[in-house]
């Protein structure tokens, strides 16, 4: 699941979570600590579109409540019926029409969760709010994310953070041409996983053929997801 799916299941959630150890709930979560909050469970995401590895603790409490959010909801998901069955079957349908493996299981994956993406931004002007509040704290010094990373690389994380902050929310990941584009970007530099320019159209296409199927189940997959961690949340101490 990619950031904005995290911010959508982190605010669905927020009744189930202790934000600053007084267990905070939804009703009060509001303002600068929900935001944290709802940072932290995409700043995992952050991290790796920028090719970073976290190797601290937030030591903003409802930050790191977000960050444990994001590592239960992200395990979750991958193992859901939803995702586990819709990723397999564009991987499945781009291998039979010529994708090479490598590429058909990265956008049977990625390609996927950009749609999931591109479903929810479309279709909730709430998240479309929230999220680009989450975007522009990136560069928020009260959140001391500097040391988050390797000291060697902590001057390209702020750069990357700030970078970050200033980024506008994609208005085409509902459209499957906009992901297919995209997803060459992205795996152009994966040389197990690139796909030939030749071959967005068939990615495009592929996806097209699989949105309906996969929007149908997005409500349903989301109450279900949201249900399973607040009974795991629930049950694990603190």
């Amino acid at each position: 699941m990619n950031f904005v799916g995290h911010i959508h299941i982190g605010h669905i959630h927020i009744g189930h979570r202790h934000l600053d150890g007084h267990g905070l709930d939804g009703r009060r979560a509001s303002g600068g600590l929900l935001d944290r909050y709802l940072f932290g469970t995409a700043l995992p995401d952050f991290a790796t579109i920028g090719r970073f590895q976290l190797t601290g603790e937030p030591a903003d409490s409802s930050l790191a409540a977000g960050v444990d959010m994001h590592h239960a909801t992200d395990n979750a998901f991958h193992a859901c019926d939803w995702f586990v069955t819709n990723s397999q079957a564009v991987r499945a349908d781009l291998e039979r029409r010529g994708v090479n493996r490598g590429a058909a299981r990265a956008v049977g994956h990625v390609g996927v969760e950009l749609l999931l993406d591109g479903h929810l931004l479309a279709s909730d002007g709430g998240l479309r709010d929230r999220a680009q509040r989450v975007l522009e704290l990136a560069d928020n010094e009260q959140l001391e994310l500097t040391g988050l990373v390797a000291e060697h690389r902590r001057h390209e994380w702020n750069h990357h953070l700030g970078r970050i902050s200033s980024w506008p929310l994609p208005d085409d990941y509902h459209e499957p041409t906009a992901v297919a584009e995209r997803l060459h970007r992205i795996l152009r530099p994966r040389r197990r996983l690139a796909f030939d320019p030749h071959d967005i159209v068939v990615v495009a296409d592929t996806l097209a053929n699989h949105a309906p199927d996969l929007i149908a189940g997005i409500a349903a997959m989301v109450d279900s997801l949201a249900a399973d961690l607040a009974t795991g949340l629930a049950d694990s101490p603190g």
